[in-house]
C-alpha cells in the first residue's frame, strides 16, 4: 500500500514538472560533456533541484 502512495507521488511530481524536466534534458542533451569533465551539466542540475 505504501509503495503505490509512493509511487502516485512520484508520478504527480513529474507530471507537475514535465515541461521543466523536458527542457533541462533539451538543454544537457544539446550540449553535451566529455565522461568525468560534466561540469556544467552538474551545474544546471544542481539549479534544477534548488
Amino acid at each position: 500500500m505504501m509503495e503505490h502512495i509512493a509511487k502516485n507521488g512520484a508520478a504527480r511530481t513529474v507530471a507537475a514538472d514535465a515541461e521543466r524536466l523536458i527542457r533541462l534534458s533539451e538543454e544537457l542533451h544539446a550540449h553535451p560533456e566529455t565522461a568525468w569533465e560534466e561540469h556544467e551539466s552538474a551545474r544546471k542540475v544542481a539549479e534544477a533541484l534548488d
